[in-house]
């Protein structure tokens, strides 16, 4: 396709939200907008007039507490509280009724036309700045009334609030004198159940006892916890003790012994202390003593033995360097060696012996403290049992006295409140009413009608832009109908077009026409060398679409470039393709089809170069019968040969059946025209499953209404059929016009070459 076609193919992609497009849209139906604000503004200028008026009444209420007279037990003052409190009793119809029924004597008349149930609305606000200010306003339909109904109100509630809270207080009172009186009876009862306790159970005694079984049971631990330690130890050294001598063993012995005692004095220390402060010693034998006086004296005579046998080693060494091994003082000496040697051993095994039975006795003693410490800690259970109980009696005791406390300060505090009046009603700005209706507001009517005006005709827009069925732009055509964009014909509504076909294009009264035929011309000369063909057959769905006048204009401009063209009009039945070029109609082609003579004798000169025309002839019915076969085809061949370009018009597809045969007989490229706003695409579809087996070069769009405000919208959706539209005038201004006209027409179009770049380029 051609650099325009491509242009508006992009333009128009659906996947790009494209502004200018809505904005052409809604100048389009800018009828539906007009007409939708309109009706709303009408609608609210009724409601203005004839809705009753409301007028309103306000005041401003202070309500203050003295700090002074409020109690330290009470709850603190809360504003946003107390606002509320009042706000709900403002609005309560109780209340409303009885300010009403205050006024009947006085405004009888009036609560009798309305009616007692027919109240003011009641609005109360908090005032902002003031945390103290409440803003209580009505509204009804007569001023003075309101005036009084809000100062009757106001008078109410304050005596309904006093009466309230004393109500309150007084209910509050008895509620806390009937829970003191339950809590002293509680109060009682435990006091009682606890005394029974300790008096069963003996609670001194078993405190004393579970002091002192707590003190036995601490030390049995303790004493465990060194027998342990003590035999663990003994059991991990006995393998490097088999090849010690007596010295090591001793040592070993007593080091055991040490870190055992320490072990448990380190982890007792603390109980130690407490129990020495108390008076209470500890038995040295549950701790052991580090070293005893008969392992003092065996180390002391092991140690004797050494040294004597260090002695007699150094004299026999002496000895030895002067006399031999069979001397009798080395014999007697090696002897005595021999005695201290043994002596040594049989001590280390006996001293070895010591240490394993030390270690049996130790496992008999823990055995014997796990079984006392077993018996001590059962003892200690059942007495720690009675100290919970007694301690859980002695819990609630305190609840029910800390709960008699607080219950009876805050009586007290209440008892003191009611009898002083804390809370003051003041009105700060007196009741008045406002001359002036507070509704109906007409500012605001008419605003919102404006806003559901323009929402509702952009709303209707909307849905006829989705639901329409109408050619209108050109992705109708390339999207829906899949067929390709040949362009589009403007329509001008001071040319004469809708009454008569007229050559356009020669005649010069509407450049942009002439514009948009040639480059229709060109585009359909493309396509008719993309076929091989130079026959071109122009058809619609439906009369009326625009038909007739592109083939002639068509013609002519082709005919312009010096090429030779026929012009024939196959509409056999309402043929007037003559009239335009004052001919007659008969004889035509169906003079020749009758007749059986060739087409070419019936052709005639028109007053344009290079164009010829073939009439329609003498009008018949039953052209579709003349039509099947290849007739036409047969006919068309030698002016095909003869032209270099022939243009046939035909009847429109669904109003007369001999068109579909022209054009399935593939005798030439098929333009078919649909008007905007007019044809439907259903009807579209229709005619083009009907002739499926021609050769359809593409649709083109007739009548574009440049002439109308909804020119925006189709400059922007068809540049080729509005190329000069704003270059050379709208009409083709001849130069009669006034100076005035021609003024107003080139800042006319001047603002429209600005709006158009601005918002649509």
């Amino acid at each position: 396709m051609s650099a325009p076609l491509q242009l508006q193919q992009g333009d128009s992609a659906p996947s790009k939200f494209d502004l200018r497009q809505y904005i052409g849209l809604f100048v389009f139906y800018w009828r539906f907008i007009t007409l939708s604000v309109l009706l709303c503004l009408a609608a609210a200028a009724i409601y203005i007039q004839y809705f009753p008026k409301v007028y309103e009444a306000s005041c401003s209420l202070m309500i203050t507490r003295d700090p002074y007279l409020e109690l330290g037990a009470t709850r603190p003052h809360n504003p946003l509280q107390q606002f509320g409190a009042h706000a709900f009793l403002l609005n309560s119809e109780a209340l409303k009724e009885r300010a009403a029924m205050r006024l009947v004597d006085d405004w009888g008349a009036y609560t009798r036309y309305f009616g007692i149930g027919q109240l003011p609305e009641v609005k109360t606000a908090r005032r902002r700045g003031l945390a103290d200010t409440l803003d209580v306003s009505v509204r009804g339909g007569h001023r003075e009334y309101l005036e009084a109904f809000l100062e009757a109100l106001l008078a109410e509630h304050e005596s309904e609030w006093r009466d309230r809270n004393a109500a309150s207080s007084e209910g509050a009172v008895e509620v806390l004198v009937a829970e003191l009186a339950a809590i002293e009876d509680n109060i009682a009862r435990a006091e009682e159940e606890m005394i029974e306790f300790q008096r069963l159970h003996d609670i001194a005694r078993i405190e004393a006892i579970g002091a002192h079984e707590s003190r036995q049971l601490s030390m049995l631990i303790s004493r465990r916890g060194q027998l342990s330690t003590e035999i663990m130890m003994l059991e991990s050294q006995y393998p490097f003790l088999l090849e010690a001598d007596l010295g090591v063993i001793d040592s070993v012995d007593m080091m055991t012994r040490e870190t055992a005692w320490m072990a448990m004095m380190a982890s007792n220390e603390d109980r130690e202390n407490r129990m020495e402060q108390s008076g209470f010693g500890l038995h040295p034998m549950l701790y052991g003593a580090p070293r005893d006086d008969a392992s003092a004296a065996a180390m002391r005579d092991w140690q004797e033995l050494r040294v004597e046998l260090e002695r007699l080693r150094a004299q026999e060494a002496e000895l030895a360097e002067n006399f031999t091994a069979d001397h009798p003082r080395r014999i007697v000496l090696a002897q005595q060696i021999e005695d201290v040697s043994e002596r040594l051993e049989k001590e280390t095994r006996v001293r070895m012996q010591r240490l394993f039975d030390r270690r049996d006795a130790l496992e008999i003693q823990l055995g014997a403290l796990k079984d006392a410490e077993e018996n001590w800690q059962s003892r200690n259970l059942l007495a720690s049992r009675r100290k919970s109980e007694l301690n859980r009696l002695n819990g609630v005791l305190r609840r029910f006295e800390s709960n008699y406390n607080t219950l009876y300060s805050r009586l007290h505090d209440l008892r003191v409140s009611r009898e002083l009046n804390a809370e003051t009603f003041n009105v700060v700005r007196p009741v008045k009413a406002d001359d002036k209706p507070v509704w109906p507001d007409p500012f605001r009517i008419l605003m919102v009608a404006l806003a559901l005006g323009f929402g509702g005709g952009i709303g209707l827009t909307l849905v006829f832009d989705y639901f329409g069925n109408r050619v209108q732009f050109p992705r109708d055509i390339e999207q829906d109908l899949h067929q390709p964009f040949l362009g589009g014909i403007p329509y001008w509504a001071h040319s004469g077009l809708d009454n008569m076909v007229r050559p356009t294009v020669i005649e010069n009264e509407n450049p942009s026409a002439i514009e948009a035929y040639r480059t229709l011309r060109s585009m359909i000369l493309d396509e008719l060398a993309k076929i091989h063909d130079n026959t071109v057959l122009f058809s619609s769905a439906d009369s009326r679409e625009g038909k007739t006048l592109t083939s002639l204009n068509t013609a002519i401009l082709t005919a312009r470039l010096g090429k030779r063209v026929l012009l024939i009009d196959m509409d056999l039945r309402r043929g007037r393709l003559h009239r335009s070029l004052n001919l007659n109609r008969s004889p035509g082609v169906s003079e020749a089809l009758q007749s059986g003579r060739p087409l070419r004798d019936f052709v005639a000169p028109t007053r344009f170069e290079n164009l010829d025309f073939l009439a329609a002839g003498k009008a018949i019915n039953n052209a579709a019968e003349i039509f099947h076969g290849d007739a036409l085809k047969t006919l068309l061949e030698p002016l095909k040969r003869d032209y270099d370009f022939v243009v046939i018009d035909t009847p429109p597809i669904l109003r007369a059946s001999e068109s579909m045969l022209m054009c399935n007989q593939r005798v030439g490229g098929v333009v078919f025209i649909a008007r905007v706003n007019r044809t439907s695409k259903p009807l579209i579809r229709y005619a083009l499953k009907m002739i499926k087996d021609a050769q359809i070069l593409g649709i083109v769009v007739n009548h574009i209404e440049l002439h109308r405000i909804s020119s925006l919208y189709y400059v922007y959706q068809y540049p080729n059929a509005s190329y000069n539209y704003y270059e050379y005038g709208r009409y083709g201004e001849s130069s009669t016009e006034s100076r005035l006209t021609r003024t107003f027409g080139r800042a006319r179009h001047r603002t429209m070459r600005w709006i158009r770049r601005k918002l649509l380029s």
